[in-house]
């Protein structure tokens, strides 16, 4: 019973964190999501060019190599 309420409130706060991340980074929800499990699943973190393909709007040129490596230590 503990540890079903546990596994709840840890799924809740991490939705929670995926969705403020995304809407703060403008990513791709669902494509974020996907990264984030692979992530878990392999324990790699993924390469900035992946990352950038999941932001709605592509950083300029000069940004991209900041932006990724931020949103890679928030995931």
């Amino acid at each position: 019973m503990n540890e079903q309420l546990f596994e709840d409130c840890w799924d809740r706060e991490r939705g929670n964190a995926l969705s403020a991340l995304d809407e703060e980074e403008n990513l791709d929800a669902q494509s974020l999501r996907r990264m984030v499990d692979n992530f878990v699943y392999t324990q790699k973190a993924p390469l900035r060019d992946e990352v950038l393909e999941i932001t709605k709007v592509r950083p300029r040129l000069a940004e991209r190599r900041t932006i990724a490596e931020c949103i890679i230590e928030r995931i």
